[in-house]
């Protein structure tokens, strides 16, 4: 902190122009207000369902990790995985909802595609369908090499067939359930990819008498983003029953918890369904049981990456 202070101090007095110009009073403006906390006021009053699930699912889903963290620094229990995962995954998830309610449900919705592959990775892996060193081209003891083109190759062949396995047409899913999802996950990849969701809603914009590029109260991304995020944190609640060990079981009030949130967000996805009349809301919840079938009985032995 102290050298980061110096440099700062360094480029003050080299550039003394640069804090007169950029001052703080102009980047604490309305506009910055307007985007920010007005929106978020908006944002989280008109999704207040998906508000108080957010709320309640990351503070949860927090309070767990660092009692998992706790427990790791005792050496009660070993790093895994699983471990990981979770660590990546909060982190991924939290700052998606802060980029919606700020106005980037978009850059949110991005965000979430990120994590869907690497949950279902981990459910093959715990369920001995796949290994880690299969999917990630690692061994054991032995440090990965992101740019190993043989060991690229390999993983893609494997990932596809997880894919396929899990949510694809071998799944063993029904054939409707099937052609949902692979119409779910498209819409996910090509906002991720090319963008398709943002440049929908820019070309809506171009039909506009006026123009703005501050977020909209009327906004496509923003229903798709809250949709996906309870879709992919009902994944989360499934893959946190693994997180207990013969070491560190959770306690009944934690396991009770965790039941009300994964009903919680049933009843929220399945309300596509039944109150909407999209399939996705059951297709989505027959996937999720199959492919997530973990229960608090559920526990991760899995510690290896062979």
């Amino acid at each position: 902190m102290f050298i980061y202070a110096k440099k700062i101090e360094k480029l003050r007095k080299k550039f003394p122009f640069v804090e007169k110009k950029f001052s703080n009073e102009e980047y604490n403006n309305e506009l910055f207000n307007l985007t920010d906390e007005e929106f978020k006021s908006y944002f989280n009053q008109r999704y207040i369902k998906h508000h108080y699930f957010s709320r309640a699912f990351s503070s949860f889903y927090l309070s767990i990790i660092d009692s998992h963290v706790i427990a790791i620094n005792k050496k009660l229990v070993d790093k895994t995985p699983l471990t990981f995962f979770h660590f990546k995954s909060y982190k991924y998830i939290r700052s998606s909802w802060l980029l919606a309610e700020r106005g980037y449900a978009t850059q949110g919705y991005a965000l979430l595609r990120s994590l869907l592959e690497s949950a279902i990775f981990m459910s093959a892996q715990i369920q001995d369908i796949t290994t880690l060193s299969k999917i990630h081209g690692g061994e054991e003891n032995k440090k990965l090499s992101p740019a190993d083109p043989k060991r690229l190759s390999s993983t893609k062949k494997e990932q596809s067939r997880i894919i396929k396995l899990m949510i694809g047409r071998d799944s063993g899913l029904n054939s409707t359930d099937i052609k949902e999802l692979e119409l779910w996950k498209f819409l996910f990849d090509k906002e991720l990819h090319q963008n398709v969701i943002s440049d929908a809603e820019n070309i809506d914009s171009m039909r506009e008498s006026s123009v703005t590029f501050l977020a909209q109260k009327k906004d496509i991304g923003q229903s798709m983003f809250l949709n996906r995020y309870v879709e992919i944190s009902l994944i989360l609640i499934r893959l946190l029953f693994c997180l207990q060990t013969k070491q560190t079981p959770f306690s009944q009030e934690t396991l009770e918890k965790l039941k009300v949130l994964d009903e919680w967000a049933r009843i929220i996805i399945k309300e596509l369904t039944e109150k909407l009349d999209k399939p996705i809301g059951n297709a989505f919840c027959s996937f999720v049981d199959a492919k997530f079938p973990f229960n608090e009985t559920s526990g991760c032995g899995y510690t290896h990456l062979t």
